[in-house]
């Protein structure tokens, strides 16, 4: 119960409101046997993108009490960039396109495949392992 309570705080929150889908299909409800509060989670990740690194920020953050650490871990442009890659990868099997040269300034040539290099990789990792982190002390505190 303490999920849904901290979600709808969230949804007060404008950039939250800007990025989660708040309206539900009588389909999506009956599905859920008409019981959200125990289905929440299934029927926002069923209308809901969360890969999206803005849009786990701007959900994550008023449920966390806007936690310093956790904000700024979750701004590192590295996050950024990986998060663009994997979009890279998952939907244009790598081939870097205009759109992620326009949105990451990578001069890298469009129509070739992106390649990573181990360095590229530690620093994306390391990144990630310290939002992992932050996310996880942020979430203790809260829950304290």
């Amino acid at each position: 119960m303490h999920s849904q309570v901290a979600y709808f705080g969230a949804m007060q929150d404008p950039a939250v409101r800007q990025r989660i889908q708040t309206r539900f299909t009588i389909e999506e409800l009956a599905v859920a046997g008409f019981n959200v509060a125990s289905s929440l989670g299934s029927i926002l990740a069923s209308q809901q993108d969360f890969s999206d690194i803005r849009t786990i920020k701007a959900l994550l953050l008023p449920i966390l009490n806007s936690d310093a650490d956790c904000s700024s871990a979750l701004a590192e442009r590295e996050l950024w960039v990986l998060n663009q890659q994997r979009h890279l990868i998952l939907h244009r099997r790598g081939v870097i396109d205009t759109r992620y040269v326009d949105a990451t300034g990578d001069p890298r040539t469009i129509g070739t495949r992106l390649g990573v290099s181990p360095a590229e990789l530690e620093i994306r990792l390391a990144a990630m392992v310290a939002a992992a982190k932050s996310l996880l002390a942020a979430a203790g505190k809260h829950a304290a």
